[in-house]
């Protein structure tokens, strides 16, 4: 706080000043997904790796009761809110859309934006994390929302697990 600008709190209050890495999101993700422990992180060079180690707890980090309550309102967010393009019926997907101006010479830009979406699935037994985020969608066709870029994205990506994994809808 003691280097926030004047205009920092309000900044703040919307989402702008604050910054994070697609990895870190996804931790903090894992975290809200696994009941609230705090992993670290593995990185794959390639798809098949036999060595794969099992993740390593580095601390807790919610309650499990928090996180419960996250993976609720994260799934309301799809099914009700501004994440439905990431909606697949029969199935339970947690999410939040993000849309963030580019921070460009000193500003924020009005026409340069990352549309983004994180997400867990499924809400009810999570196996998986996703984050996908799309630099500089088109503003001008309104695609620079979360929901218009990167949630179909998602939805895609969940489409194909499932039909990789023959995971079966909670309508089955």
């Amino acid at each position: 706080p003691k280097d926030w600008t004047y205009q920092s709190n309000k900044s703040l209050a919307m989402g702008q000043e604050i910054s994070c890495t697609s990895l870190q999101l996804a931790m903090a993700y894992s975290a809200i997904a696994n009941g609230g422990y705090l992993l670290q992180p593995s990185i794959i060079k390639h798809i098949g790796d036999s060595n794969i180690a099992q993740a390593k707890v580095l601390r807790r980090i919610m309650n499990p009761l928090t996180s419960k309550i996250m993976l609720s309102l994260l799934e309301n967010v799809v099914s009700y809110g501004s994440g439905s393009n990431a909606y697949l019926a029969g199935y339970k997907i947690a999410g939040k859309t993000g849309t963030a101006q580019k921070f460009i010479n000193g500003e924020y830009s009005k026409s340069k934006y990352i549309s983004s979406f994180a997400s867990i699935f499924p809400a009810n037994n999570p196996q998986y994390v996703c984050i996908i985020s799309v630099d500089s969608p088109d503003k001008n066709k309104s695609k620079h929302w979360g929901n218009e870029t990167a949630a179909p994205i998602i939805k895609n990506i969940y489409k194909k697990i499932i039909n990789l994994k023959s995971i079966k809808s909670e309508t089955f």
